[in-house]
């Protein structure tokens, strides 16, 4: 979501309602399951719009085939595997594992 430093009346009304959330940012910052659903959804929009014939187990196959893990700088894991699942999803790689043709073995 679009934050405006500069003039808060035009940044986006979630931003406007909750300035602790974008305070250091351009962009306003979430997390959780119910963005996470979002973004999700969008990936697999994308995923079908280059494959439209994939079946939903290919997509649930190659969308957590494409994730990675969330790590620190020194490449910990920044969240276990029970807060992260597969972890952050790799939007341009699981587009180009949905193209027909395209063995995600």
């Amino acid at each position: 979501m679009y934050n405006d430093h500069e003039n808060p009346a035009n940044s986006a009304t979630l931003v406007q309602q909750h300035p602790d959330y974008s305070e250091t940012s351009s962009l306003f910052r979430m997390n959780g399951t119910s963005m996470a659903t979002a973004v999700t959804s969008g990936v697999v929009a994308l995923m079908l719009q280059a494959n439209p014939n994939l079946p939903p187990d290919q997509v649930k196959f190659r969308l957590m085939y494409s994730a990675r893990p969330a790590l620190t700088g020194e490449g910990d894991l920044l969240y276990n595997i029970f807060q992260q699942g597969f972890g952050l999803l790799q939007v341009g790689c699981a587009e180009t594992l949905a193209k027909p043709g395209v063995n995600a073995s």
